[in-house]
Parts: structure tokens; C-alpha cells; sequence
């Protein structure tokens, strides 16, 4: 990213490390300002010990590059030292490359450039990394230098931290096809300071002054992390062929890339890969190129060095496992080293590259790519679960290729309030009503970075992968209806109550879990509630449904600024008929009366009630209230149909909520023979009046009555 100029201005800092192969080397850097803004820029160069030898400064414009000529180099009292440029801005503001040369011989080489590891005491830890493929003694005639090259390694370093930095080095050669290795002398590098640790030497004290081949350094360096600057390599006697190689630090990662080999025009990549393990590993390098791919399988035993050039694969013609071979006619493209399965697999390998041209006395190195996780995150965020329910979380990993991973069993699972939701596996468990955030974690996943600057960085540059997701855990609660004002479909149920009549309520109860939540009700149409914040409620019908269950009632149970809500539908059921029952006459429906001198019987006639629907159903509800008023009495033959001591008539309502009507006719003597009687009656159900469509008319000895439907 580039400076806008939006970023608060702050003091910024770059170092770098310099070294003279022979006398005559200068150095120059390269300073280019992206951001909007002019830039005070500083350029100090020390020596070894930190002793300023020049300081440039100077004013560089928005969008400008200056070179800067390090001519004070080739004067400087040590052949190493450091560079320490600062500005103040944003660290993005300003681009730098530098580099070393004498344009006598022929030699050039990279500066490396870094910033300063954090200025807040850091663990110290050792790190271990690796110089591959450092070239010792005669040209390999492979790779075609004139007869007679001899290289020499070199190896530079400079501690950019404010403690003292241990460095251990190891030599790793092979030779008569077995690994060897050789553990040398440790030194101390002061904070700031630089030096050169002379290979040449060491390689002498490891018994290998007249070893030709390559060999690797490694160097664990006790210190702060990214405490050193490092450059290091190969360069031929007359200095006119450098061969450069990345310090590298070694760790376990996933796929690394070669951004680029060339065979074009008298080039050669060579690389050069080598476990650290002590175990063997099964890897495959993969070479791409325009039109196609190459599999080559490789087995490297622990602490082995495998060094090969493009030139040879290409020249060797050797089928992959998918009958592939690259083309005489391909000379360019890019490659990986991954595991045999998956571009995901981790591996410990660490892997060296250079482009190299004898004929022009041109090396290169590579961009470096270190795959890993570009993206990661958690699926359901938010997430909301209710207390003592659960839900499965699950990690996603994005690779740079594209590819995705479940990463849910791999990750470590932590919650930021166990009170409020456990987790394990990726499993949210809801305990208490509340915010969380669950965060699924990988400390040893490799993240993807790519570097093509002239930064010294280590590959992975970073590790570990943490997704979050926010979420809440709502209380439950439900709706207890009062019993038997449940309909068989599970809806509530509420009886209309008529102009005049008592209201024919529900009882209704909010279970909350966590207890002692505040309640909130609320209804839908043709429906009030009484007691609107009370756990205990009731409810009752204003207008007759249209339908069944085509109004509600919810509510809101909120603890812990979360809500929780239940909803339950209703019916508003409204009396519209009374069906009597046809009672033909005998024992189960008309009893024998005697009184005194009194005698006749007794009738019971059930009434069921029918609500407003289509087709009607019966409504079969405790608690209606029903009273009768009798309109006509007719008796030709002097009976009495109602004690003198009751009026109105007896009504009678059942638990099933029918209603049931005694009917009583008797007389002085009894019923004379041909008895016949009639009368009519009005019903009141819930303040609804009813009135016969016909009279209800008495015959024989015991009665029959007809049907009978009372109407509104």
C-alpha cells in the first residue's frame, strides 16, 4: 500500500547491511516516494562497530526517486558496516533498493534492507536458518562457468536489536553420497554492530579447506526474534560472478514456490532444497509452464541436500507419473515444492533458487512466495443460540491457490465468556443470556506472503490463524395455555362473550429460563390481553376468527439485554347454535316423578354448542355460563311443568361444555292418558340469546321431544 498521506506522520525506520568483497566496492540506494507529501529523508552509513562514516540528507517530492551514491565505502575503515535511513511519515511512504558494485570487475550484489525488530524487550529464543548451496572451490562444470572459476563463500551479518546476538554455525556437506555435518565455533554480535563470518575459515576448521562442492550453513542465532540482517553467497576469485543465496529461517510450512527459472539465452536456474529433519520426507517439485506441468518425486533422507538445474530435467526427457515431459522448446516458467498429497500438507524443507547466466556474469534470485492461509474465518457469525441449546461453528481456511479447508478440528476452540456459551470442537453451548465471541485458533498455521523487494524476510513471514464470531444466547421461554382451552390442532382458544355477558377468558403463563426475566405480551387481532407484564396473563376474544388459528399471542422475555420470544396462535370461537339431542323416550332420558300427591317425570334434554365455523363444530369448553327463560307454557289438561317453587328453569352446564336442560311435567294425580303439552324457551349462552325455531312438544306417558335447534 502507498502512502496517501492520510496516515498520522511518525518517525520511521529502515536498516541494512553493507560489505566490501575487495577494496574497490562502492554502494549506491535507490529512494522512491509514493506518498502525496514531500519527505525529509536521513541516510546514515556506519561501520562495524557503529561509528558513523557519511550521513545524506535531503528533501525528495511526491512521486520522486533519487539515487543516492555510497562512494564513502570504498574509503570505510571495515570492510562490513550498516545503513540506517529514517523519515517521517508512514512506513509505506518511501520505496528502497540498494546495491554493492565494481564496475571494474564486474561485481555487483544486493543490499539487504529490513526494519528494526521492536523496540520492546522480546523472549530471547533461538532461531535457526539456513545459507543453501554454497558454492566452495571448482566450478561445477554443469553449470558451465569458464574452466578454472573457483568460488569462495561468504556469509555477513548484522544485529539490528538492542541485545547481544549469539550465532552458532553448522557446515552441512555431502560427501561419497553420505550427509556430514561439522558444529563450529560460537560468536557474539554486539547490538548494531556487524561481521563477517568468514567461511573460508571456517570451512578450514571443519577439515574442508580444499572441499569442492557446495555446502550449507546454518547458523542458530540466540537472540530477539528477526534480530539479524543477513547476506550471504558465493563469488568466483576474480569477483566478476556472485552468486547470491536467501537466508532463510527454518520452519515447518506448507508449499513454497520458485517464482520464476529461465534456460533461455545461456540462462540456468539451479536449485537447491535440503531436510533438516532427521527423518525422511517424500516431496514432489512441480514445474509449470506455459501449456502444461512436470510431477518430478523426491525422497530426501534426513539431512540431505538435493541440488539440481532446470536444464538437466528438461534435458533428460524422463516421463512424470502422467506421461508428461517438458519440452526442449520450453525454457521459462515458475515451480513448487510441496507434500505428495496436497499443496496443504506442511513440510520442513528448506529451498533455495537462483537464475544464473555464465556467459553475461548475471545471477538472480527469485520473488518469494511462501504459501499458506490467505483468508480464514468462521461461518455462522453472528450466531445466536437459546440457553442449554447448541450449534456447530466451523473454521474455514483459504489457501492462495483457492483452495478451502475445513479447519474446525484442527483449531483450538476458546469462548470470551464461558458463563454465557462453552465451545468445544467448534460446539457453542449456551449457559446464561448474553454477548460472546467464540474464536477458533491456529498458532502453527502458516500465513501467505509474497515478497519481490530487496527486504530481508523469513518464510512464513508469519503464523497463525485466528477467526472470531460474535453472537448471543437468548432465553427460552414458552406459553402455558390454561388447560382445556387447547384445541386438538394445539392452538388456544378463546369464547366469544355476547353484549351484556361476562367475558370468557384465558389463563396464560410465560416460562422464562433463566427465571426472573421481565415479560412483555402482546396480541393479535380480536384479541386483549390483561396483566400485558405479567408472567401470568389472560386473554380474551373481542371479535370471532375467521379462521382457525388466525390470530396469536406472543411474548418477549428479555434477561441480560437478550430476548427471548415464544408465539402460540388462537381461535375466537362464537356460539352460533344449540343443537338438542332427540330423546325418544326410556329410562336413560325420562325418569318417573312422584311427589305427594304429585306424579309425572322428568326429561333431560343436552344441548351442544356449535360455533361460527364451516362446517360447524361443537364447543366443548368448562366455564361457559348459560341461563334460561321460560316463554310459553301451554298445558290443556292442568299439568305444571315447573315446580311452583323454581323459576327460571334448572340449566345445568357440564365439564365437557354441554348443556343440559331438566324439563319437568307433572300433576295432582299424575299425567292423564293423552297428555299432550307444549312450550317454547329462550337460552342465554355467554350474554348470546337463543330462541326456539320450534316449540318443544310433550306427548304420552313419559314424553318425546323432537329435535331442537335454538338459533342466534
Amino acid at each position: 500500500m502507498t502512502g496517501n498521506g492520510l496516515t498520522s506522520a511518525q518517525p520511521v525506520t529502515v536498516e541494512g547491511l553493507w560489505w566490501k568483497q575487495e577494496t574497490n566496492v562502492t554502494g549506491f540506494l535507490g529512494v522512491s516516494n509514493l506518498s502525496n507529501q514531500a519527505r525529509q529523508i536521513s541516510i546514515q552509513v556506519t561501520d562495524r562497530a557503529a561509528n558513523l562514516i557519511a550521513e545524506h540528507s535531503f528533501t525528495l517530492g511526491s512521486d520522486v526517486t533519487k539515487l543516492i551514491a555510497l562512494d564513502e565505502l570504498k574509503a570505510a575503515p571495515t570492510s562490513d558496516g550498516g545503513i540506517l535511513v529514517s523519515w517521517t511519515g508512514a512506513p509505506e511512504d518511501l520505496v528502497l533498493n540498494g546495491g554493492l558494485h565494481d564496475p571494474a570487475t564486474g561485481y555487483s550484489a544486493n543490499i539487504p534492507l529490513a526494519p528494526p525488530p521492536s523496540s520492546n524487550p522480546a523472549p530471547i529464543s533461538v532461531h535457526r536458518y539456513t545459507e543453501l548451496g554454497l558454492m566452495t572451490g571448482a566450478a561445477d562444470p554443469m553449470m558451465r562457468f569458464p574452466a578454472s572459476t573457483i568460488f569462495a563463500p561468504y556469509s555477513v551479518v548484522r544485529n539490528l536489536s538492542n541485545q547481544p546476538v549469539q550465532i552458532t554455525p553448522r557446515i552441512y556437506w555431502t560427501q561419497g553420497g553420505e550427509p556430514h555435518t561439522a558444529l563450529l565455533t560460537q560468536s557474539t554480535i554486539s547490538p548494531h554492530q556487524s561481521a563477517n563470518l568468514d567461511v573460508p575459515s571456517l570451512l578450514a576448521t571443519a577439515g574442508l579447506r580444499t572441499f569442492n562442492g557446495t555446502i550449507n550453513l546454518i547458523l542458530d542465532v540466540q537472540g530477539s526474534p528477526h534480530a539479524l540482517i543477513m547476506a550471504s553467497g558465493s563469488v568466483d576469485a576474480k569477483n566478476t560472478y556472485v552468486f547470491a543465496v536467501r537466508s532463510s529461517a527454518v520452519s515447518t510450512s506448507v508449499a513454497k514456490s520458485v517464482s520464476y527459472w529461465s534456460t533461455a539465452n545461456g540462462d540456468d536456474t539451479m536449485v537447491t532444497l535440503w531436510n533438516p529433519a532427521d527423518e525422511p520426507q517424500d516431496l514432489v517439485f512441480t514445474v509449470y509452464f506455459s501449456g502444461g506441468y512436470y510431477l518430478l518425486p523426491l525422497h530426501l533422507e534426513g539431512r540431505v541436500t538435493r541440488s539440481f538445474n532446470m536444464s538437466e530435467i528438461i534435458a533428460n526427457q524422463v516421463p512424470d507419473i502422467n506421461g508428461n515431459v517438458i519440452l526442449p522448446s520450453v525454457n521459462e516458467g515458475s515451480a513448487t515444492i510441496s507434500g505428495i498429497h496436497d499443496l496443504n500438507e506442511q513440510i520442513l524443507v528448506a529451498l533455495d533458487a537462483g537464475t544464473f547466466n555464465p556467459q553475461k556474469a548475471t545471477c538472480g534470485a527469485y520473488c518469494q512466495t511462501c504459501h499458506g492461509a490467505a483468508d480464514y474465518w468462521i461461518n455462522a457469525d453472528p450466531f445466536s443460540i437459546q440457553v442449554g441449546g447448541a450449534t456447530q461453528e466451523t473454521m474455514t481456511i483459504q489457501m492462495d491457490n483457492g483452495r478451502q479447508y475445513d479447519w474446525t478440528s484442527t483449531a483450538s476452540w476458546s469462548s470470551s465468556d464461558t458463563s454465557i456459551a462453552t465451545v468445544s470442537g467448534g460446539n457453542v453451548t449456551g449457559q446464561s443470556p448474553g454477548s460472546v465471541s467464540i474464536l477458533g485458533q491456529d498458532d502453527g498455521l502458516p500465513l501467505y506472503s509474497k515478497f519481490c523487494d530487496g527486504f530481508f524476510h523469513d518464510c512464513p513471514a508469519n503464523y497463525g490463524a485466528g477467526a472470531q464470531a460474535s453472537g448471543s444466547v437468548k432465553p427460552t421461554v414458552n406459553i402455558q395455555v390454561q388447560s382445556g382451552f387447547i384445541s386438538m390442532a394445539g392452538n388456544g382458544l378463546v369464547v366469544l362473550a355476547g353484549p351484556g355477558g361476562s367475558l370468557t377468558s384465558t389463563a396464560i403463563t410465560a416460562v422464562g429460563n433463566p427465571g426472573g426475566g421481565a415479560v412483555s405480551w402482546s396480541a393479535g387481532p380480536n384479541l386483549q390481553i390483561s396483566g400485558i407484564n405479567s408472567a401470568n396473563a389472560s386473554v380474551s376474544g373481542t371479535a370471532a376468527s375467521g379462521s382457525g388459528g388466525d390470530t396469536y399471542v406472543d411474548v418477549t422475555y428479555t434477561v441480560n439485554g437478550q430476548n427471548g420470544s415464544a408465539s402460540v396462535r388462537f381461535t375466537v370461537l362464537d356460539p352460533r347454535t344449540l343443537q338438542a339431542a332427540n330423546f325418544p323416550g326410556g329410562s336413560s332420558s325420562t325418569t318417573p316423578y312422584n311427589s305427594g300427591s304429585n306424579s309425572g317425570f322428568i326429561t333431560t334434554i343436552t344441548y351442544f354448542v356449535y360455533d361460527q365455523m364451516s362446517p360447524a363444530n361443537t364447543i366443548a369448553l368448562p366455564g361457559m355460563s348459560f341461563t334460561e327463560i321460560l316463554s310459553t307454557n301451554s298445558n290443556p289438561y292442568g299439568g305444571t311443568f315447573v315446580p311452583p317453587d323454581e323459576s327460571p328453569l334448572t340449566v345445568y352446564s357440564d365439564a365437557n361444555g354441554t348443556v343440559r336442560d331438566l324439563l319437568w311435567v307433572y300433576g295432582p294425580g299424575g299425567i292423564p292418558a293423552g297428555f299432550s303439552a307444549s312450550r317454547s324457551q329462550t337460552l342465554t349462552v355467554n350474554g348470546f340469546v337463543f330462541n326456539p325455531s320450534q316449540q318443544q312438544s310433550y306427548t304420552s306417558t313419559y314424553g318425546t321431544i323432537a329435535n331442537q335447534t335454538l338459533t342466534r
